[in-house]
């Protein structure tokens, strides 16, 4: 009798488990087609397999990468691009797991990229790379037709304002300065203005003068160039002489340049000036 009792109680709780082990699991798979679903409501439930969930993102390569040597302009966008084709595909936006601590555009912006490892995910990829520089690719549009059971790696600089502007609201709300940036911004620019303009009414202009590289071979063969002393002072004097006050805020990775050749003030005119060189606030400061 005793025996009987023990293996009913055995069977009892191993029935328990299994049921237990059962619900667990279905709450998992419910909850990774909500998801999917959540990211791209157009999957058809039916065909949706385990890989397509793990394997639906879509990844910038040089965002991924360990070179931090491209600046916080281009890491824009890198961006851009990314979740304009995230937009477009309904795929999930991630960063490939990297070695490195952090890149300019993790420095300065608060964002919602996932690091994804693609060892673990163990996904084919469907590498992009753009035809051309600086110029807008129309294959992109073919990218939705991209496998989902594979992973969509984006190669290239995609440095077009064609992956932007469909998609400038949702860049405004997603491109979060991070809060200390922020905090040391409004502190920079309360402490700039003038002690006999509190009070006054002034319109707050921003210089960005890049020279640095610009200036420097090989660049400089290829044909860039950087603005000089008369440029800068005839788009300074429009704003001079149309308001009646006006604060400029100089920021620039050559600040001795534009200390020695900076337009001579006028009375109605307040320069402030603010390397950039390695300085994560100037652009919070340029922003504000």
């Amino acid at each position: 009798m005793l025996s009987l009792n023990a293996m009913f109680l055995y069977n009892k709780r191993t029935l328990q488990k299994s049921y237990m082990i059962f619900v667990l699991v279905s709450v998992i798979i419910i909850f990774g087609v909500v998801f999917a679903l959540q990211y791209n409501p157009e999957l058809n439930v039916s065909e949706l397999t385990w890989r397509q969930l793990r394997c639906n993102y879509v990844a910038s390569e040089i965002m991924s990468s360990h070179s931090t040597e491209s600046r916080l302009g281009n890491f824009l966008f890198f961006y851009s691009a990314l979740m304009y084709v995230a937009s477009i595909t309904g795929r999930r936006p991630c960063i490939l797991r990297r070695s490195i601590g952090s890149t300019p555009f993790d420095a300065v912006f608060d964002h919602d990229l996932v690091q994804v490892d693609n060892e673990t995910l163990v996904c084919r990829q469907h590498k992009f790379t753009e035809q051309k520089f600086g110029v807008y690719d129309q294959r992109v549009a073919s990218l939705v037709d991209t496998a989902d059971d594979e992973l969509l790696v984006l190669h290239g600089l995609f440095q077009s304002w064609k992956y932007v502007q469909p998609i400038a609201g949702q860049l405004r709300d997603q491109l979060r300065f991070r809060r200390e940036l922020k905090e040391f911004a409004s502190k920079f620019l309360h402490k700039s203005v003038p002690l006999c303009w509190n009070g006054s009414k002034f319109v707050r202009v921003g210089v960005h003068v890049r020279r640095g590289d610009f200036i420097r071979w090989p660049n400089s063969w290829i044909g860039y160039t950087a603005a000089d002393e008369h440029y800068l002072r005839r788009a300074m004097n429009i704003f001079t002489q149309r308001f009646r006050r006006v604060q400029f805020v100089v920021t620039s990775d050559d600040i001795r340049w534009c200390q020695k050749h900076q337009v001579q003030q006028q009375r109605r005119q307040h320069n402030v000036l603010r390397g950039t060189q390695r300085r994560r606030g100037s652009s919070a400061v340029g922003q504000l």
